[in-house]
């Protein structure tokens, strides 16, 4: 009788979540394409500060102006990467699962014409259009020592305007509501835009003279061209500004 021969045993093995992960995330970083995934930093408590110029043509409280718009706000938040997520920012990927701890900086600039209506009555009114250029700075780290850290600086430009509605108190106290925005259009490296929502007590102590205090909302979302990776940012918190006018 022939001896039966042993069969090969198959030694082959499922491949593991973090080797599954390292090669998609080599297979993105090589093909330049895949999903996109989207990086949120959320902060319910970001400070937010602004200072503004205003120059009234022709001297009056009311019609046309110039105005110079500074502001900047901070933020932090965090974020679950699920299993078989990559994120990538300048050239560095990070994959799932893994949990995140974004720092974000946006630093606004605007120069815009201001038109007031109403001027001097109980319910003033004023709407602006110009150009803005805004700076984002975004850094992203994550729980595991071993994964590089992620940032990003990016500077973008475009048309920017929005409105503000005033309810006189008294002769030096008002309340604020102010809408504004800004649509990223400037060299193609990046899409998106910013938008801003401010709610303040205005005390006027002088003329010239504007200080406000309340909460305000700042929403960001960019999508780099370059990149697999879609930076959204929505930070809020209290709101001080300075405000000059003459």
């Amino acid at each position: 009788m022939k001896s039966a021969r042993p069969q090969a045993q198959d030694r082959s093995r499922p491949l593991s979540r973090p080797v599954l992960a390292g090669a998609l995330a080599f297979s993105l970083l090589a093909s330049g394409c895949g999903v996109v995934t989207q990086l949120h930093a959320d902060d319910k408590s970001a400070p937010s500060a602004t200072v503004r110029v205003l120059h009234r043509l022709g001297g009056g409280p009311g019609g046309g102006g110039v105005e110079l718009e500074l502001s900047s706000v901070r933020g932090e938040g965090s974020q679950r990467l699920e299993d078989l997520t990559v994120a990538t920012l300048g050239g560095r990927a990070i994959s799932g699962s893994t949990q995140l701890l974004h720092t974000v900086r946006v630093q606004h600039a605007q120069l815009v014409y201001n038109h007031r209506l109403f001027a001097g009555r109980p319910f003033e009114l004023e709407w602006f259009a110009g150009a803005a250029s805004v700076r984002t700075d975004w850094r992203s780290v994550s729980a595991n020592p071993a994964d590089p850290s992620l940032s990003r600086q990016i500077t973008w430009r475009g048309p920017a305007g929005g409105a503000l509605g005033r309810v006189r108190l008294g002769p030096l106290l008002a309340l604020e509501g102010r809408l504004s925005g800004a649509i990223a259009l400037s060299g193609g490296t990046v899409r998106g835009g910013r938008s801003a929502a401010e709610l303040a007590l205005a005390f006027r102590p002088v003329p010239s003279l504007v200080l406000r205090g309340g909460l305000a909302e700042m929403r960001s979302d960019l999508s780099p061209r370059e990149e697999t990776t879609e930076l959204s940012t929505r930070l809020r918190g209290p709101f001080l500004n300075l405000g000059v006018e003459f």
